[in-house]
């Protein structure tokens, strides 16, 4: 058969494989290099034979590390430098005596049960320092830990991996130069030098070219990928093995930008570093002999694994947290979950394909020893997780946080409501770069991405997102995110726009819980809002009038710390709601009978002691003088007179729930002081500090009445409270189209 077909095979049937196991692992929520793992072994010539890797011959080697630059970019990429600070001590402990105990502790372990030489140990030993951020990952989002375990074990995942690659590097680089220590050393220089040089170099260039967008956005990833690869190689040619400290310092330089160009370049590289790991663990395990694992078992190969596992991690685990408020069953779980993954197969088949000439078993004992601890690891502790946290009982509680999918005016105004009212936070994902920053700028969590893929939400969000709620303008799209979503929150915290009636969705099916079918789309209602058509705000339930209950939607009900979406609203019970309404006239809602006066002041502070006064019998914590205050200093720099002889002074204040409406009639007419004028009707609105919106549409209808001549006569006409509020309903009419 032709070689040429043979490598052509080898390669497709690799990836095609690797990539259903890789789906396939996500359906059945269990670590993707398990079924990679035995796929591969399945596959390779000590089972079916279906594909060699040894028929690449040199092209595996390329391959091999082609892939690793690529992952240890997308690694690079994913470092933040607030991770460094917002790390907790025993995170930074993790990364440096934990280190160091894993990578001298295991050298002491193989020396003594195997006898190498303590280069040789010092060497193998490095390839376990880092704990897989490619399974802690998928780990974290499965089991569930309380916060500070998961943040502890991400970040310990995600930085681990350059330092442990690092020094695995300086170790080969050690253990291959095949000369004294000085000029090894001198080689450790150069290579230093040369990885960090072209590095810096390097991601500046791309860095710079990225941010003046000189690259269309288009051609972005993949200009960034190419970038990567060119200095990968050009360092790997100046000085052997120099180039994975280059890709990860230029993945790092691009991580630390936080252009919009930037965050789409971190989801691509997850992409391929995915595509990676698939068809670079399909190809290494396939190369294993199962004759070196059965050597390395009997040369006590299995007291080492078990050594690793139960005394070098739980060591490690001790020494960085002693004297820190980490708990003992945390520091159990943590002694118990150090997962290896494809970064230390990878590492050890590079140097094992680099090596084996000139060490013959000693290479094939790097990759049985590497491949063991990772199969060791990823099965029984991977699988083991989830019932480990169950029974030291670290799991974290119900996770009562949201997704919302969308960025639009009514995704913010959710969010707004559920954070400031419960403290629950809120991650809005949306793929619209102009909603996404104005979101951003009402100080709220934005991620631009798609909702379909779950693996797309960075694992500093899994701990607290227990909710989903699709508020797309599209129900199918809704529908699938929450069968998607399903998967991650459960079936009973996923909720989705729908225009379906009760009866259409009950035909259809499908996963979700539909809500407010009785609104348009998210986009329309944000038009009504703009054009200030509709108005979204918060009340207080209790206080909430009846009229208001009757006449508006309720979106979200408050009580306690729990959410209700499109709830019925309960009488005389404590919380906030948020209510939606289409051509909102408030202006009747918070004005009542009670509130409408006629007075026989004849000043200013006067008549405005009198209105704040009746406001108070509403809201008794009103501080009366300050508003007056507050309001006469207005009148004084900016009168709030309008035609007709109508007045709105208004003010804000910290001591209401809602607003309220207090109109004083003067049919005679009151001297203002402040213009010389005459003025018969006055509208004092007081509103609460953080809903300005009701406050100005308020106003607004006010302006609307204090326009029309004929409305303000016969309003002016009223002898009774009753009266006057009947004669503004037929006003509110009037004005209301």
């Amino acid at each position: 058969m032709d070689p040429v077909y043979i490598q052509l095979s080898t390669l497709v049937i690799a990836l095609a494989t690797g990539v259903t196991l890789l789906v396939t692992a996500q359906h059945l929520r269990i670590p993707a290099i398990v079924p990679l793992l035995l796929g591969g072994i399945l596959l390779g010539p000590e089972v079916s034979g279906l594909i060699d890797p040894a028929e690449l011959g040199n092209g595996l080697d390329l391959l091999v590390a082609g892939c690793v630059a690529v992952i240890l970019f997308e690694g690079g990429l994913s470092l933040q430098r607030i991770g460094f600070e917002q790390a907790p001590k025993v995170i930074w402990r993790l990364l440096t005596i934990g280190v160091l105990i894993t990578w001298l502790g295991t050298t002491v372990l193989i020396h003594f049960l195997l006898n190498y030489s303590l280069s040789f140990c010092l060497l193998a030993s490095s390839l376990i320092i880092v704990t897989g951020p490619t399974v802690i990952h998928p780990l974290l989002r499965r089991i569930g830990v309380n916060e500070r375990l998961h943040h502890i074990l991400h970040w310990e995942g995600v930085l681990i991996d350059p330092i442990g690659v690092f020094i695995a590097v300086l170790c080969f680089e050690w253990f291959s130069a095949g000369s004294p220590t000085l000029s090894a050393l001198e080689g450790f220089g150069l290579r230093l030098l040369v990885g960090m040089g072209t590095g810096l170099v390097g991601g500046y260039i791309l860095l710079v070219a990225i941010n003046r967008h000189w690259i269309q956005r288009e051609y972005t990833n993949i200009f960034a990928l190419a970038w990567a690869l060119l200095a990968f190689g050009v360092a790997d040619g100046l000085v052997h093995e120099a180039g994975l400290l280059t890709v990860i310092i230029m993945g790092f330089m691009l991580g630390l930008s936080k252009s919009e160009e930037i965050k789409q370049l971190k989801q691509f590289k997850q992409e391929l570093t995915e595509m990676s790991i698939a068809i670079l663990f399909i190809l290494l395990s396939a190369q294993l002999r199962l004759t070196d694992f059965a050597n390395f078992i009997v040369d006590n190969g299995l007291w080492l694994i078990l050594g690793v596992v139960i005394l070098i991690r739980p060591l490690g685990v001790v020494a960085s947290s002693f004297r820190t408020d980490l708990g003992i069953r945390e520091r159990c779980f943590l002694s118990w979950m150090a997962p290896r993954g494809i970064v230390a197969g990878s590492m050890a088949s590079l140097f094992a394909l680099r090596l084996e000439p000139s060490l013959g078993n000693q290479a094939n004992f790097l990759q049985a020893f590497t491949f063991s601890i990772i199969g060791f690891t990823v099965i029984i502790q991977g699988l083991s997780a989830g019932k480990v946290a169950n029974f030291l009982r670290v799991k974290s509680q119900d996770r009562e946080g949201w997704l919302i999918i969308g960025a639009h005016l009514l995704a913010r105004r959710v969010a707004s409501f559920i954070e400031q009212t419960t403290g629950h936070p809120c991650v809005l994902m949306d793929t619209n770069t102009e909603s996404a920053r104005q979101a951003e700028s009402e100080g709220l969590r934005v991620l631009r991405g798609n909702a379909l893929d779950q693996t797309g939400l960075p694992p500093e969000f899994y701990p607290f997102v227990g909710n989903v709620l699709a508020l797309t303008d599209n129900r199918d799209l809704n529908q699938l995110i929450c069968e998607r979503w399903a998967e991650v929150v459960g079936r009973k915290h996923v909720f989705r726009w729908s225009p379906d009636s009760a009866r259409q969705e009950h035909l259809i099916g499908g996963l979700g819980q539909p809500i407010w079918n009785n609104l348009p789309k998210p986009t329309q209602i944000e038009y009504t809002l703009r054009n200030k058509d509709a108005v979204i705000a918060k009340a207080n339930l209790k206080k909430l009038p009846p009229k208001l209950r009757r006449d508006t939607i309720p979106l979200l009900l408050q009580v306690g710390k729990q959410i209700h979406l499109q709830p019925e609203l309960p009488i005389d019970q404590e919380g906030s709601v948020l209510i939606f309404r289409q051509k909102a006239r408030y202006l009747l809602f918070y004005t009542y009978p009670e509130q409408v006066i006629f007075p026989s002041a004849t000043n200013l502070a006067e008549l405005f002691d009198t209105m704040v006064e009746k406001a108070k019998d509403r809201f008794p914590d009103l501080e009366v003088s300050e508003i007056v205050k507050e309001i006469l200093s207005r009148e004084k720099s900016f009168s709030t007179r309008l035609s007709h002889d109508v007045v709105i002074p208004h003010a804000y204040s910290p001591d209401i729930s809602e607003p309220i409406c207090v109109v004083a009639i003067a049919p005679f007419g009151l001297h203002w002081e402040s213009e010389e004028a005459i003025v018969r009707l006055v509208f004092l609105v007081i509103s609460p500090k953080d809903d300005p919106e009701i406050h100005l549409n308020i106003l607004a209808e006010i302006a609307r009445i204090a326009s029309d001549d004929s409305i303000v006569h016969e309003l002016l006409r009223s002898e009774t409270s009753q009266s006057f509020m009947e004669k503004l309903q037929k006003a509110r009419t009037l004005i209301s189209d």
